[in-house]
């Protein structure tokens, strides 16, 4: 019973979900056009039949009679109707198909754009997020058709079998036997899929990751001077043969069973067609009630077929819309309170990591033990470390893209877990080491995308000069104006444009606090000085600045420098007294200028 409750929640979502899209307007029709779809080849058949005799007896009596003229225009118009039903159809599934697959398409932009990171790294919402790319739509849609195709067919074998029991009611009570094995062999089928796809969903990732690195430019680039690309197009192969081979594998087994039932069902029928030609032969019924039998044994064969199909396949559909909805009611690791606090625009701004301490998920080691640190508005920040030390970890803890395991981090005081963290982001901006440009817009709308709107020509024309970007922008063939991306016809920018893009997008909304992973790794030496002289010096008192490097050059300008290592805070304080100490930041410092004159 509960199941039934399940089917009928899931049914109600779905519902809501279409009325709210283009599909509304022409739900209304579907109930009456699917019945009357099923009920048509029914009597079409039966008049076809009557028809047939009336020509039989016009024969007999070399004479037309009224009723086989009134058969024919009942035929012709069936006919005509259909053909018009069908053009119609089409016409409405063409305009229609594009409008419902772009609304969905947004529905699941709009639950991934609310996911936070840790949400997005969970193997287990990857999975989901592939099944519901896989069938999402057409499941949902199924839901609300399925109910609607099974009252069809009801109602198409109630008409057919009240024309035949005319004949006689075995006709009825054997197709209905011999169609039995349908609904067996479609439930098994049904489970054996939903249950290989869960299994092979994994390996469906995989092969489409290999599918992107051959298709991305600068992978497919890398691939081919290393030498390997036809290693990776050779794995894709082989990936692509397994997963079909599963397929294969899951589907052989069904189609044995689907073929037994098949032949029982033939055989039955064939059997039934034997008996009226016989009695069409003896002249116990008339031609026209003889084919009316066999069209009509042919359809409610078919239409008891897909009775049981639909029936058998309502717990395999129900399962793919419950991961459907599961995908959409996915709820983010990160969340915040409705009536969090909020930061205020004058406020002084005071971080504070107290015994921090973090573990990924999944993870035994901790990739950050015992932080402990504050700064504040007008302090400039470097943080310096070897690969793995915690550097990034410690960042994406300021920005709360995890939440600490143990300790508490804070902003003036208040826990930033009771934050609302939009209204935090309004007031930060972050430029991570591999700068992300968008190709759907141009080198400007880039920068404009560092706020949640443009803030007009002003902003723009700054955040361009503080970034050193606009050396090359006024070379570009349309200036701010111009795509970005040769893929579509634009520019395709050099990495130290590309970084100078970014520190503009990240200083566009004049952020309170500004976090930087080594901003300046693509960026020639000289330009680097530039940037960073207006970067710490133009508005600098007016914000904090968190800045990643492994230059020293960029490392000296900070008011303080934190040293990470195996997850800790080993040493801190300004880049002279660091040196002095002789610990391991004069450590790094010696082995970075070892070799240069």
């Amino acid at each position: 019973m509960d199941g039934v409750w399940v089917y009928v929640r899931l049914f109600r979502r779905s519902l809501g979900l279409m009325l709210d899209s283009p599909l509304r307007p022409w739900l209304w029709i579907a109930g009456p056009y699917v019945i009357a779809s099923r009920i048509a080849p029914v009597v079409v058949a039966w008049i076809g039949g009557q028809a047939l005799n009336e020509f039989q007896n016009a024969i007999v009596a070399h004479a037309f009679t009224d009723r086989l003229i009134a058969f024919g225009a009942v035929i012709v118009a069936f006919t005509a109707a259909a053909s018009i039903a069908g053009a119609l159809t089409n016409i409405v599934k063409d305009r229609i198909d594009l409008d419902v697959e772009m609304y969905f398409e947004i529905i699941e932009a709009r639950t991934m754009a609310a996911l936070d990171t840790a949400s997005r790294e969970s193997p287990a919402f990857q999975d989901l997020h592939e099944n519901a790319k896989r069938g999402g739509v057409g499941l949902v849609t199924d839901m609300l058709l399925q109910p609607l195709q099974i009252a069809g067919d009801i109602a198409g074998l109630a008409t057919a079998a009240a024309l035949l029991a005319q004949q006689s009611i075995l006709y009825v009570l054997l197709i209905i036997a011999v169609s039995v094995p349908f609904f067996w062999t479609e439930y098994r089928a049904g489970r054996r899929e939903y249950d290989a796809r869960w299994r092979w969903t994994p390996h469906r990732r995989a092969y489409f990751k290999l599918l992107d690195a051959i298709a991305h430019t600068a992978s497919a680039l890398e691939l081919r001077v290393l030498g390997s690309i036809d290693r990776v197009v050779d794995d894709t192969v082989r990936a692509s043969k397994d997963i079909k081979a599963q397929q294969v594998g899951v589907r052989k087994r069904g189609v044995i069973e689907n073929l037994v039932a098949s032949l029982i069902v033939a055989a039955s029928v064939g059997a039934l067609a034997l008996e009226v030609v016989r009695d069409c032969i003896s002249g116990a019924i008339q031609l026209g009630t003889g084919v009316f039998l066999m069209t009509s044994l042919r359809q409610v064969s078919g239409m008891f077929a897909s009775l049981y199909r639909e029936i058998a396949q309502i717990a395999q559909k129900k399962r793919g819309v419950e991961d459907y909805f599961r995908f959409l009611d996915w709820k983010p690791a990160i969340t915040w309170p409705r009536d969090g606090w909020r930061t205020e625009p004058e406020a002084p701004f005071e971080i504070v990591f107290d015994d921090v301490s973090f573990r990924y998920p999944g993870q035994e080691t901790f990739a950050l033990q015992n932080v402990s640190c504050a700064f504040r508005v007008g302090e400039r920040i470097g943080v310096v470390g070897k690969n793995g030390s915690g550097k990034s970890t410690f960042i994406k803890l300021l920005l709360r893209v995890y939440d600490p395991t143990s300790g508490r981090i804070s902003i003036n005081g208040r826990d930033l877990r009771e934050a609302d963290l939009p209204d935090l982001y309004r007031v930060v901006s972050v430029l991570s080491q591999e700068v992300s440009l968008y190709e759907f817009t141009t080198i400007g709308g880039n920068v404009e995308l560092g706020a949640p709107q443009p803030l007009g020509p002003h902003a723009l024309q700054r955040a361009i000069e503080q970034s050193e970007a606009v050396d090359f922008i006024p070379d570009l063939p349309k200036g701010l104006d111009t795509t970005f991306g040769s893929e579509f016809g634009g520019v395709r920018l050099s990495g130290g444009q590309a970084q100078r893009i970014g520190i503009a997008r990240a200083l566009y909304k004049r952020p309170r606090v500004l976090v930087l992973d080594e901003p300046t790794s693509a960026i020639d030496a000289i330009s680097e000085q530039i940037i960073f002289d207006r970067i710490m010096g133009d508005d600098a008192d007016e914000r904090l600045t968190i800045c990643i490097s492994h230059r020293f050059t960029t490392l000296a300008r900070a008011d303080r420098i934190l040293v990470f290592e195996e997850g800790k805070i080993i040493e801190q304080g300004a880049h002279d007294a660091l040196r002095s100490a002789g610990g391991a930041y004069q450590a790094l410092y010696e082995a970075q200028t070892r070799f240069l004159v």
